[in-house]
């Protein structure tokens, strides 16, 4: 008698601690993250250019802008290039576009070099960007 007792304030005990531990991560889930009162700053930039590669518009003539012994990059410029505070919100940087592999393109009437996206481009490759979110979101 006294070890049916033990066992079944045992499995009592047990099933209590089941449902505590099932409240407490329903609760942690419902419970929006803490706000840092920062957001993504207006002022963007490039995300970095590779290692091994050259900007298309770095190149100041048609013979470096479209030789192909050179290694080009796209690189994004939408990069905000700060978190500045702002109530309410926070400062998150999930991972984006930041840059691609491909080839130039020289235009002849503004004597510019450009990234040229009617070639075959590479895979684009991320990295993390500010954005801004609303806290409780």
């Amino acid at each position: 008698m006294k070890q049916r007792l033990l066992i079944v304030t045992g499995c009592l005990c047990a099933l209590l601690g089941v449902a505590l531990l099932l409240a407490a991560v329903a609760d942690a889930h419902a419970t929006p993250p803490p706000c840092d009162n920062m957001a993504a700053s207006s002022g963007v930039g490039s995300c970095g250019t590779p290692k091994g590669y050259t900007l298309c518009e770095l190149q100041m003539d048609r013979q470096h802008c479209t030789e192909f012994s050179e290694s080009y990059a796209q690189v994004m410029q939408n990069f905000p290039t700060a978190c500045i505070t702002n109530n309410g919100t926070n400062c998150n940087m999930p991972d984006a576009n930041c840059w691609r592999s491909g080839h130039c393109k020289w235009d002849a009437d503004t004597g510019k070099c450009s990234f040229d996206p009617t070639q075959p481009t590479g895979d684009s490759f991320p990295a993390p960007k500010r954005t801004t979110v609303t806290c409780g979101q």
